[in-house]
């Protein structure tokens, strides 16, 4: 649990400080870039699945110890937090091949 808090409180404060920390950690204002708002919001999903991950585990843990078995509720939302967290993984890294695909090769 403490893994995920503090993955937790990482990514809240990128998405706090993303400015700056893209401005190579300088206050100086940069030009902010067009897609800026999809990686923000992936950022919060990823922070989203996060939470709802330690939930489900600290629920599926609490069950297993009382001898209960798994709910079949863990079970699927185990399944569905991993394929989103997988499918927010890829759409970031299409973005980020997109991104830097588009910019052109310098002249020599």
């Amino acid at each position: 649990m403490v893994g995920g808090a503090l993955m937790v409180v990482v990514g809240l404060l990128y998405l706090v400080l993303e400015d700056f920390v893209l401005a190579d950690f300088t206050w100086e204002e940069k030009p902010t870039t067009p897609n800026n708002h999809v990686s923000r919001t992936l950022v919060g999903i990823q922070i989203g699945l996060t939470i709802l991950s330690m939930v489900v585990t600290r629920s599926s843990a609490l069950s297993l110890q009382a001898k209960q078995g798994l709910p079949p509720g863990n079970q699927l939302m185990g399944w569905i937090v991993l394929g989103k967290s997988t499918t927010a993984a890829a759409v970031g890294c299409r973005q980020a091949a997109c991104k830097f695909s588009s910019n052109e090769e310098p002249t020599r």
